[in-house]
Order: C-alpha cells, then sequence, then structure tokens
C-alpha cells in the first residue's frame, strides 16, 4: 500500500472567557488562565523558600523580577520563540507576594560537606533530610502557603545524582578492586544486608533514590505542600469521557534477580489533569525478550486502581481507555486490563515509542519536517513528529533532525488518526515547560521521572496520587 501523509492540526489549548489558542505563553499573557473566573481559583499564591541564604536571597530577587514584565534579551532574534513574558498576575490573574510566607535558610558549608560524602547513597540521603527537615517544621505552622521552592546549591546538583563522582583531592584514587567492594556492598545494603565489619551503619539512606531531585519528590509527598507550581491551562481537544493510561516499568534496585520490577501508571483524565499510581511489584521483566510484561491479576489490579481513582475525580462518564506503552502488551496483559474495564467502555492499547534510527522524513529546503506530520505506513501503524518546524513561532527550537514517535495499535478497535491526534495534544501537558509542544506525549515523556520517583524511593510507603508532586 502506499504511505499516507498527514499534517494533524495543532490542537489548542483553553484560556479565561473561552478563548483559545495553540500557544500557552500566548493565551496566558492575551487572556489569562482557563478558571480565572472560578470560586475555586486562587487570587494569591503564598509560598516557603527552603535554601541557604544566598538561595533564600536569589528566590526574592527572581520573585520581584516576575512580578513585572520580562522581555528576553534574545527577543528581536526570535519574538515568537522567546515572547516577552506579562508579569506573573498579569498571566495567572494570581499574586505572587514579593515576600516567601515563611523559610528557612540552611547552612552552606554543612550543605557542601554533606554533598562530599563519597558513598552516593548516604550522600543523597543526608542533604535531602536537611531540606526534609526544613519542611517538615513549616508544614505544620499556621502562615498558609500553597508551595515550597527549594533552592539548590550548586555542588548538590553536580554531586547528588545517580552517576555523579565524588572523591576528596587529598586522598589517594581507589583501585578496581576497592570500587568493586564499594560497589557490591552497596548492593548488599540496597537489599537491607548490613556489613559485617559495620553493623552500625544505617540502612534506611539505600532504600531511596542516590538522586537528589527524585528523592526529595518522594519524601516530600507526606507534607500538603507540593514542592512546585501547578498548571495553569487545560486542552482545548480532550473528549469528554477519555482517560489516556501510560504504564512503566522499572527494576527495584538491589533485589535478588533482575526480573524483578515494580510497575505504575500516569492517568490523564478528560480535562487534562493527572493521577500517578504505583503497582503491583514482580517477576515483570524477561532477560530473554529484554521487555516488561504484568501478569493477568495485575494487570487487573492497576487498572481498577485507575478507574477508582478516575471516578474520585469527577471526570465525565466513561467511554474510552487508551494504554499508552512503550514497549509490546501482550495477550496476556490486555486480558487482565480487560476484566478490569467496564460494560460498554472501549479499551484501546497501543505502542507509543520514539524511533530515532528507523524513520525519517526531509522536506525540500533548510527548514526541518512540520510539527504534527503523521505518516500511516499500514493498518494501525503510523509515525508522528511532535517535534518539527512550528509554523507559530516560525521556526525549529530543536537540536537536531526531528524523530517522530511510533504509534501501533496494538489492541482494540480504534481509528489511527483520532489516537495520533490526542497523542500530539498529549504532547502539549508538560506543565515544567510553558512550551507550544513536546516531542512526547506526557504519558510517555513524564514515565522516567515518575518510575524513578516511585521505584526508587520504595521506603516511601503511601506515595500522593496527584501528577503536581512528581513533575
Amino acid at each position: 500500500m502506499l504511505h499516507e501523509l498527514t499534517i494533524l492540526r495543532e490542537p489548542e489549548l483553553v484560556f479565561r472567557y473561552g478563548q483559545k489558542a495553540t500557544d500557552p505563553r500566548a493565551g496566558l499573557a492575551l487572556f489569562g488562565p482557563f478558571d480565572a473566573d472560578l470560586p475555586a481559583h486562587k487570587r494569591s499564591l503564598p509560598y516557603a523558600v527552603v535554601g541557604t541564604s544566598d538561595g533564600v536571597a536569589s528566590f526574592r530577587g527572581f520573585a520581584n523580577l516576575i512580578r513585572g514584565p520580562v522581555v528576553s534579551q534574545m527577543r528581536t532574534a526570535s519574538p515568537t520563540l522567546r515572547p516577552a513574558f506579562p508579569g506573573f498576575e498579569a498571566a495567572f490573574c494570581t499574586d505572587l507576594p514579593a515576600e516567601p510566607s515563611r523559610f528557612v535558610e540552611l547552612d552552606r558549608a554543612k550543605l557542601e560537606s554533606l554533598a562530599m560524602l563519597p558513598d552516593p547513597n548516604q550522600r543523597a540521603y543526608a542533604v535531602v533530610d536537611e531540606y526534609v527537615r526544613a519542611i517538615e517544621g513549616m508544614a505544620g505552622k499556621e502562615s498558609p502557603f500553597e508551595f515550597i521552592v527549594c533552592v539548590v546549591p550548586d555542588i548538590v546538583h553536580s554531586n547528588c545524582r545517580p552517576q555523579s563522582q565524588v572523591r576528596d583531592p587529598q586522598s589517594e584514587p581507589l583501585s578496581k578492586n576497592q570500587r568493586r567492594d564499594r560497589q557490591l556492598q552497596r548492593k548488599a545494603r540496597t537489599r537491607g544486608i548490613r556489613d559485617i565489619t559495620d553493623l552500625s551503619a544505617p540502612i534506611e539512606p539505600y532504600r531511596f533514590s542516590p538522586d537528589f531531585r527524585r528523592q526529595i519528590k518522594a519524601r516530600a509527598m507526606m507534607f500538603d505542600p507540593p514542592i512546585q507550581i501547578v498548571r495553569e491551562w487545560k486542552l482545548s481537544t480532550a473528549r469528554d469521557g477519555v482517560c489516556y493510561v501510560g504504564v512503566v516499568f522499572r527494576q527495584v534496585p538491589g533485589a535478588p534477580d533482575n526480573r524483578f520490577a515494580a510497575c505504575a501508571a500516569q492517568m490523564f483524565l478528560d480535562d487534562g489533569d493527572g493521577v500517578v499510581l504505583r503497582g503491583d511489584s514482580g517477576h515483570w521483566y524477561s532477560p530473554a525478550t529484554h521487555q516488561f510484561h504484568l501478569s493477568k491479576a495485575a494487570a487487573e489490579i492497576l487498572l481498577r486502581k485507575v478507574l477508582a481513582e478516575y471516578g474520585e475525580g469527577g471526570g465525565k462518564p466513561l467511554q474510552e481507555i487508551f494504554l499508552h506503552y512503550r514497549a509490546s502488551i501482550d495477550d496476556e496483559e490486555f486480558s487482565g486490563f480487560k476484566a478490569a474495564c467496564p460494560s460498554g467502555v472501549r479499551l484501546v492499547a497501543v505502542k507509543v515509542r520514539t524511533q530515532r534510527e528507523s524513520v525519517r522524513l526531509y522536506r525540500e529546503g533548510s527548514r526541518p519536517l512540520l510539527r504534527g506530520s503523521f505518516l500511516k505506513t499500514g493498518q494501525g501503524v503510523g509515525y508522528l513528529w511532535g517535534s518539527g518546524f512550528k509554523p507559530w513561532l516560525q521556526t525549529y527550537d530543536g537540536a537536531e533532525t526531528p524523530a517522530p514517535v511510533e504509534i501501533r495499535v496494538q489492541h482494540g478497535d480504534a481509528d489511527l488518526f483520532q489516537v495520533s491526534s490526542d497523542i500530539l495534544g498529549l504532547t502539549k501537558l508538560n506543565y515544567n515547560e510553558c512550551k507550544l509542544g513536546d516531542a512526547q506525549p506526557v504519558t510517555i515523556g513524564f514515565s522516567e521521572a515518575v518510575g524513578e520517583i516511585l521505584v526508587s524511593n520504595l521506603g516511601v510507603k503511601n506515595p500522593r496520587s496527584r501528577f503536581k508532586y512528581y513533575i
């Protein structure tokens, strides 16, 4: 058959007064957030700050700066790519106070000392502990605030990541055998096994990720104020009664064998809001196929949890459920999901995976393919370019040749173009960045971060379900 190339229409977002725009920055600047006139809209966003004295002072300066208009110095080169910011209250119809409701100054020297500990798990745990104690001390106070800002010194950012290497410049480099012994010791402690030569060594740091960001997100969930600002727009193309579920797997660090893994699901409602749920752990990974698959029972349990959250979230009467996987969804898994699916609700399983090598499309001239290009290559199979030239911006804001995501309807019956249009809409829900659109839908693009926060921090017993705690 001949391949069919289509340019999908750029999804629009809804803002105040029911106005629509494709670019969230333009919509916020012109109209404000869609819920600006609703009773639940926050008229002020009091906040707290945790950081060193320099960090707290820097955020004060930043807060005062964004209360008024901000014009990028690079705007003249590309005014649509870097538009002027009209000011926080003008954009969000909410006041951002110039001063925090509460702040805690951390000891810089102590943070820097902890960030130089040789063991990565102990290093990250000790640094996060300083922030968590400060957050805990503020969370129970009478002064209300909507979110907490954690200002992190550069040394923490550099040293408290999984691949960070820290060495005392005055000490001798470790030998190959010493490095191996330390790695074995860390793996043993991750499994809860103490070193016989040091029975006093704490086990708790090894129940959490050695990454500062992932760990603090997980450990701060027990407190009500999230440590980020929630989103301020919604998707106009979201269809009533439809929820999208991204399923992610992660091998459990320190597990007795490499087949043992945990899973999580990200659900996005018809209004674009999100929920994160942790599923059961088990032998989901196959070394032979290098793929993760749930048992029928585990798949049924996971989707039942999702549907319970959907009902509690006030979603419209459910009509369709779309499961998004990075890899294949086998028959046993789908039968489990199907068993949890209510009668009369359509269930569709879709593979959504970035393909960086297999497919490339080019157009004449120097500009890359347009964002929204969709190439149908077979029955239920096609490729969608979420990155590419963006006519609204009159430029391509990427650095490489745009790579598509493969979209393959593996189970269930659905219109391929509708599935692709929905996925293009989900590329606009990156609330961490106010962008026209990402290369991947949020159900897949955020799976790395969500999976690492949940699976690498098993010490958190009751993780929060709202998506805002993970972004």
